[in-house]
């Protein structure tokens, strides 16, 4: 559980250095880590199509431990 948590910062940190950038040194540094790589209108598409693809990898992980290979 622990690991999901992890990696649902990471992704979330990478969806939003492409899509604005990410002051990660705020407040003692103005550098942006990033920037506006996904265009403002694209935006909706992109959150569709990483809810369809969380959707997919839970269910391909509970397929997958039905049939005995997950851990």
């Amino acid at each position: 559980m622990a690991l999901a948590c992890w990696l649902a910062i990471v992704w979330h940190l990478a969806a939003d250095a492409v899509s604005g950038g990410i002051v990660w040194l705020s407040p003692w540094r103005d550098e942006v880590l990033g920037g506006p790589y996904i265009p403002y209108r694209w935006w909706w598409w992109s959150d569709l199509g990483f809810v369809v693809l969380t959707l997919v990898l839970l269910r391909l992980t509970r397929w997958l431990e039905s049939r005995g290979e997950g851990t």
